[in-house]
């Protein structure tokens, strides 16, 4: 559901079934670096991530929890 990218030579796990977007650094994954992705009611998933020079892009779906 989620996905991992190399970003700012660094793994970034984003997403799956939470808003978050973690970077992996220093041995631990840290929440607070990238900001939590798809709206504050909702999870994000079924999503496509593409790095591309210094930015890294996160498009598809949103899916809203009701």
């Amino acid at each position: 559901m989620g996905g991992v990218v190399y970003f700012a030579e660094s793994l970034v796990a984003i997403a799956g079934f939470t808003r978050k977007v973690e970077i992996y650094a220093n041995g631990y994954w840290d929440d607070e670096v990238i900001p939590a992705v798809g709206n504050v009611n909702g999870i994000l998933q079924g999503f496509g991530s593409l790095v591309i020079a210094n930015s890294l892009y996160i498009f598809g779906n949103i899916l809203c929890l009701a």
